[in-house]
């Protein structure tokens, strides 16, 4: 395998293979193929990679293995290239990936060898310093064969430029350019740095506009060096645009000497990361949605439209998040759970994709035995898995569901439902609403007094103290705990509240919500 000791990048690189003659036995031996690879060194020191020898290969012993890598940084991730997208949560959507960094790793392809036994096979190498290591393997039906040798490559005049990986929008940042002088004397070196907008991404170039990112400040300067010293350069620029990706060129040039090296630098929204539902009522005839489309950031959303005739379909985009959400906890995974008893032959309609890792019933079922492992051993539930302290809200709220399971002929123990009910009924004996320090029982009792009832369990003489004694005014969420008991009492036989059940509170909703024990919204009321 013979090759030039040094090159420089950008030019060619001209490697020769010799397999020998065949002396006369190209007939017998039939055609052989050659593949040569030029790879940087330092990509290959990661994982220690050793050059192809096919002798190894094939008559070594070894074990069923399993060998891993990653190119994490090597890439970056940039939004997707369509008119928009907004998720909310964890949901990031599908993302587009710009290449920032592109490691030289050359191929030759399979090569016919003649039966000369020579070859030549030529590169054209990148904007790129370091050394390559070229790695030949030959296979014929009688003969196999490898090689290798190592090319540095560099030029007389060196330039590092540190290039931003990626900008977000009206990001200002400043661009060293570190220079060495190896070519043999003294030089005054020009520097300038470029910056060109990326195509094929998305988004229609703006011409008179400018780049995305664009230099601030000048883009020329000039620096002297003697021959082995080096030196640094500063320019600055700063991102245009809010969305987008630009190309930073920065070249040097001394007399017949010029190196240069470029990136592309991707903008990225500078908003964080939200999920919108806006609703609709259109009159006949109206197709053209543009004018209701307010500050979209083309490449960084995505936005799905859905026309029905139901009134409250507006919801409905709420409960493709909520199934989705990688829920963990006993709130979470009831929350999560639940819609799909009632509405679950909806969400093909809503979203066929949110069906393609398992059926409504595998879904329900997950969430039922994941909260079995939170059920104690008193009977009551924990907020988390192996948790030992029963919280009464959540008891009530997982019970509810496993109930309504039950009755839509899922396979969820008795056994376990009756202990939850058991545990409950224990603990509303005894429990003063009164008592304001009593976090647990506060919220809890109410809820856990509906839930008895549904399950034929109710204390009737208790929910009518309750009920007696309960200000509904004093926080928010004494209107759903008074509402709670009264449907209670209905459910074992005591109408006398019917007239109240049927004037539900119908005051406009507020933002009120409560991160704990209950968990309480006006929403959900």
């Amino acid at each position: 395998l013979s090759a030039p000791k040094e090159v420089r990048s950008g030019t060619t690189l001209t490697v020769e293979v010799t397999l020998g003659d065949s002396g006369g036995r190209a007939s017998e031996e039939g055609t052989t193929y050659l593949t040569v690879a030029a790879v940087d060194e330092g990509v290959l020191s990661l994982t220690g990679f050793a050059s192809p020898d096919p002798l190894m290969a094939i008559f070594t012993r070894r074990a069923l293995g399993v060998e891993t890598f990653e190119t994490i940084g090597w890439t970056v991730v940039v939004p997707p290239a369509d008119p928009a997208s907004a998720t909310g949560g964890d949901g990031a959507g599908s993302l587009g990936r710009i290449d920032g960094i592109k490691p030289v790793a050359l191929w030759s392809g399979l090569v016919e060898v003649p039966a000369s036994g020579k070859v030549e096979i030529s590169f054209d190498l990148p904007r790129y310093r370091g050394a390559l290591r070229l790695m030949a393997v030959s296979a014929g039906s009688q003969r196999i064969g490898h090689a290798e040798r190592r090319v540095i490559v560099r030029d007389p005049l060196v330039v590092q430029s540190t290039l931003p990986r990626f900008l977000t929008a009206s990001d200002t940042v400043s661009v060293p350019v570190h220079l060495t002088n190896l070519s043999g004397k003294g030089r005054e070196i020009t520097v300038q740095i470029a910056s060109h907008e990326v195509t094929g991404i998305g988004l229609a170039v703006d011409q008179e506009g400018g780049p995305t990112v664009e230099i601030v400040g000048g883009s020329e300067k000039s620096i002297f060096l003697e021959d082995g010293a080096a030196g640094t350069v500063l320019f600055r620029a700063r991102a245009a645009r809010p969305v987008g990706a630009s190309t930073l060129v920065v070249h040097a040039r001394s007399g017949d000497l010029s190196s240069r090296q470029d990136q592309i630098v991707p903008v990225l929204p500078a908003g964080p990361k939200s999920r919108r539902v806006q609703r609709l009522e259109l009159e006949p005839g109206v197709t053209d949605l543009a004018p209701f489309l307010h500050g979209w950031a083309p490449l960084s959303e995505r936005t799905s439209i859905w026309v029905t005739s139901n009134p409250y379909g507006d919801a409905f985009g709420h409960l493709n998040h909520l199934v989705r959400y990688p829920y963990g906890c006993l709130e979470q995974t009831t929350s999560s759970s639940r819609p799909l008893l009632w509405v679950g032959k909806l969400l093909s309609a809503i979203d066929p994709e949110i069906l393609e890792k398992g059926s409504i019933e595998d879904r329900v079922l997950r969430g039922v035995d994941r909260l079995m492992t939170m059920q104690t051993p008193a009977g009551g539930f924990a907020y988390w898995q192996g948790g030992t302290q029963e919280a009464y809200w959540a008891t009530a709220y997982a019970t509810h569901f496993l109930l309504e399971a039950r009755d839509q002929r899922y396979p969820v123990a008795t056994e376990r439902i009756d202990e939850a009910l058991a545990w409950m009924t224990r603990q509303v004996n005894g429990k003063y609403v009164g008592n304001q320090t009593d976090h647990y029982s506060r919220d809890g009792e109410p809820y856990m007094h509906y839930v008895l009832a549904l399950a034929g369990r109710a204390n009737k003489a208790r929910i009518r103290e309750l009920v007696k004694d309960l200000n509904a005014n004093d926080r928010p969420e004494g209107r759903e705990n008074l509402y709670l008991l009264k449907a209670a009492l209905y459910l074992a036989g005591d109408h006398r509240y019917e007239a109240d059940l049927k004037r539900p509170d119908l005051s406009p909703v507020s933002d009120y919500r409560s991160t704990g024990w209950s968990f309480y919204s006006d929403r959900r009321m």
